[in-house]
């Protein structure tokens, strides 16, 4: 009896939890109001953990906190960072467990197992090498606390914001966020997929007490092939059909045209068994693929068309704040020579910004927005440049140019864009549009010196193209490639090897 209480309880405390995580993606205040208390991690000999406790799966670091939770009647500390390295622990000379530990048991929570097994099976993205050497974050860590130039946030408050921008910048404490950012991206994908199995059981609930009420012939029809997903989606259609045109369900699968469907999945599923199944399947997902295409492509120029979003003024602030960090972001990254996660941290900005705009009376708050997204929008163009993706470089460009008719940076960067996809035409017609643009600038000189250079790189860039084309050209008439011949040299090639093939 003991036994089948404890497998009860078990069974309704994951249901429980079950439930709860579901709640979590439609209320992210009761999710964050549910987290308990964070205490500052203090560093002294902890004792093994009691049975039945959780067991720590790394060593804190610096700015780690502990949670405090009970687990089956059983209080645990746990820490709010995950996969911190072996190096981590290294670092702080942490003494070893408490021998009575079970060798099971700290192989379970050995950090670096656990960090392979999430980098290997689950995608967690992995620490650079440098990060696994025990001296990088003595190195780190002694910096951090001594030098001002390398640590701004030393004498700076916690309460500032700035001091969370500039902590989050650290190259260890990005790998942290990245990891962090992963597990909300794969438990997301676990949500969506737990609620579409409920909802999808639910509506096979639905359907089989719909066909109960249909005729013999049609139960008699679909019963053999219901196993099929193909078949469950053509009735859920019906059954959807009948909910938008408020008419029975029994009604509409009677249909001649619902039945010749019928009909003629079932003639082929019996013709074709399995493979055929999988055929239908398979089409069925690539229509299904380029209606949820076709949709997104719609939804997208609808937003376009509709414009900027209206936001309030603490919205508006949060935004700009959000943009001006992430702007930083990227040009510390830049100059560090890291163009990709520049153009990560740019992308950020860019989604967040081309969302919103003020009331239309706030002229001065949508200049800002303007202005912030515009250099954003540059910045991605360079970046993208800079590795070489002209199609998003290009995109970013003529977004500039739509925010600022005159923005001569941007029409620079979509020349550039035009020259990688080798539109030189296109190119040259952007630099007359910089040139324009720079009329009554004090740099003017400067902008017409750089463009005369492009315009020169660019017709060097013609010239090579135009010898090339005219190489080719000699060398395909000295072949006799575009000889009256080559058709008679080509068959007489081909009975030769005919008659040598024969001997």
């Amino acid at each position: 009896m003991a036994a089948a209480q404890d497998v009860a309880s078990s069974q309704a405390g994951a249901a429980e939890a079950a439930a709860q995580m579901a709640q979590e993606e439609d209320s992210d205040e009761e999710s964050c109001g549910s987290m308990p208390e964070l205490e500052p991690v203090t560093w002294s000999q902890a004792p093994c953990p009691p049975a039945g406790a959780p067991a720590l799966s790394a060593v804190p670091a610096a700015g780690a906190f502990r949670v405090g939770l009970t687990v089956n009647g059983t209080c645990a500390d746990l820490l709010a960072q995950r996969q911190v390295p072996v190096a981590v622990a290294a670092a702080f000379d942490v003494p070893e467990p408490d021998p009575v530990c079970d060798q099971q048991g700290r192989e379970m929570c050995e950090p670096e197992e656990l960090a392979d097994i999430y980098e290997e099976e689950f995608g967690y993205p992995k620490w650079p090498e440098e990060m696994q050497d025990p001296d990088y974050f003595r190195r780190e860590f002694a910096k951090m606390r001594t030098d001002p130039r390398y640590n701004k946030n030393l004498g700076r408050s916690m309460d500032d914001p700035e001091f969370w921008n500039e902590a989050a910048r650290a190259p260890w404490a990005k790998v942290l966020l990245r990891k962090e950012q992963h597990w909300t991206d794969r438990r997301n994908v676990w949500l969506q997929q737990y609620n579409t199995v409920v909802r999808n059981n639910r509506r096979r609930e639905e359907l089989g007490e719909l066909l109960e009420d249909c005729p013999g012939e049609v139960k008699r029809l679909v019963a053999p092939m219901l196993k099929y997903k193909v078949v469950e989606a053509l009735l859920f259609s019906v059954s959807d059909e009948a909910r938008e045109l408020g008419t029975s369900f029994r009604e509409l699968v009677a249909r001649e045209e619902t039945l010749q469907e019928l009909r003629s999945a079932r003639r082929r599923l019996d013709a074709g068994g399995e493979a055929e199944a999988r055929r239908l399947q398979e089409n069925l997902d690539d229509m299904m693929q380029r209606a949820t295409q076709a949709i997104a492509e719609e939804k997208k120029r609808d937003e376009h068309a509709r414009g900027r979003v209206l936001i309030d003024m603490h919205g508006l602030k949060m935004a700009l704040d959000f943009g001006q960090k992430c702007k930083k972001d990227g040009l510390i990254v830049w100059q560090r020579g890291n163009a990709e996660e520049a153009l990560g941290s740019w992308r950020q900005a860019d989604e967040t910004l081309r969302r919103f705009r003020a009331p239309a009376r706030c002229i001065n708050e949508n200049n800002m927005i303007i202005e912030l997204h515009s250099a954003i929008l540059r910045n991605v163009a360079q970046a993208a440049i800079r590795l070489e993706r002209w199609n998003e470089a290009l995109d970013a460009a003529d977004r500039a140019i739509e925010l600022q008719q005159d923005d001569h940076k941007a029409w620079f960067r979509r020349a550039c864009a035009l020259e990688g996809l080798g539109d030189l035409e296109g190119a040259r017609k952007c630099l007359a549009e910089v040139e324009n643009a720079a009329v009554g600038r004090p740099d003017r000189d400067r902008i017409v010196h750089d463009c005369g250079q492009k315009r020169e790189r660019l017709q060097a860039q013609q010239e090579r193209h135009a010898a090339d084309q005219q190489r080719m050209l000699q060398r395909g008439l000295s072949s006799g490639v575009f000889s009256s011949d080559r058709g008679r040299l080509a068959s007489s090639a081909g009975a030769g090897a005919g008659a040598g093939a024969g001997a």
